[in-house]
């Protein structure tokens, strides 16, 4: 019984809407045509057309993208790319490398100076306060990953045209110019086998309260007298600028409105499950050769004290990039200011 009563209430249904439609169709005055049947008898034309159509639901709707919140640059397919695995030669060195971490380091001699941010104020020339930029020798405010990478540039690895810049820095008042920035691509205590690439386009900001500090530089390399306050070097040694940047993205953005929060330190030298992709820890040393860290040390905007912060646009070739990832950081080679070959 209960069959039958379903097929019932369906032929309910169906006569019930073939009733509307004749209803609907007089009541508008403007009669079907008609078509021949086999048997030779007419139908009214559209009627069983009309009637499968209101009873047939729809295709469903083709979902329209959706377009990201204001200030949020997703990653795209292609933007990421895979370092691979050493050969055996690289990770026999890794193994015999006395102990040091594999890393490589950039240096990019001072290009310029601008009071622009093509991270925080883009298409907005003189819109932010003067800052020093190194490596990409055109940055300006209307500068992108893909206007910058392949240019000319002052790094000494090849392919790095990627663009490196930090706040103008005054000691007591007067301007002093740094001549480079070491560009240091490490692990961060991570486990190097896991490191990836920077992501084509990836954009970051640094600043906080720990994560910096002034030294003196004698010679070359030799780093001493860190502080978070003018170190007074001595007299033939000059000042320096170490910032480090975080090294856990979440994979999702390349940038976000706060130009912060896509990426942040690894805790215990490990990737949280908010940020889970393992990047190398970029740190910036920049050096000043007419200051030795004497008098009172002010960064644009010259407010006290000074906020220190930096900047990375990834426009490095990334065949590049990651070549010297899988073959430095990801072998644990020391690579240092010298390219693998």
């Amino acid at each position: 019984m209960r069959k039958y009563g379903t097929l019932a209430l369906v032929f309910v249904v169906v006569a019930s809407a073939a009733g509307a439609l004749l209803s609907s169709r007089r009541a508008d005055d403007q009669p079907y045509g008609s078509v021949e049947l086999g048997s030779g008898e007419a139908r009214p034309a559209g009627l069983i057309e009309d009637l499968f159509a209101a009873l047939t639901p729809g295709a469903p709707a083709t979902p329209t993208p959706t377009s990201p919140p204001p200030g949020y640059e997703p990653v795209e397919p292609g933007d990421r790319i895979a370092a691979g695995e050493p050969d055996t030669v690289r990770l026999l060195m890794g193994t015999f490398d006395g102990g040091q971490q594999g890393l490589f380091a950039s240096y990019c001699s001072y290009t310029h100076s601008l009071p622009d941010d093509p991270i925080v104020f883009p298409s907005q020339p003189g819109g932010s306060h003067l800052h020093d930029f190194f490596g990409a020798t055109g940055t300006d405010a209307y500068s992108t990953d893909d206007s910058l990478r392949n240019t000319e540039s002052t790094c000494n690895y090849p392919g790095d045209s990627a663009s490196y810049w930090v706040p103008a820095l005054y000691e007591d008042g007067q301007r002093t110019t740094p001549n480079f920035v070491g560009a240091y691509y490490t692990a961060g205590g991570k486990n190097h086998r896991t490191i990836e690439p920077f992501p084509k386009g990836l954009k970051l900001v640094v600043r906080d309260t720990e994560n910096w500090t002034w030294y003196c530089l004698s010679g070359a390399t030799m780093a001493h007298s860190f502080s978070k306050g003018s170190p007074s070097c001595p007299s033939g040694e000059h000042l320096g600028l170490e910032i480090r940047f975080p090294d856990c993205w979440d994979g999702m953005y390349l940038d976000v409105p706060d130009h912060r929060s896509h990426v942040v330190f690894a805790d215990k030298a490990v990737c949280p499950a908010s940020h889970p992709v393992p990047l190398p820890q970029l740190s910036f040393f920049v050096t000043y050769p007419e200051s030795r860290g004497t008098g009172q040390l002010l960064l644009a905007p010259l407010a006290s004290p000074s906020p220190v912060h930096a900047d990375f646009l990834n426009s490095w070739n990334q065949e590049q990039q990651a070549r010297f990832v899988r073959d430095c950081i990801r072998a644990n080679v020391f690579c240092g200011s010298n390219p693998p070959m």
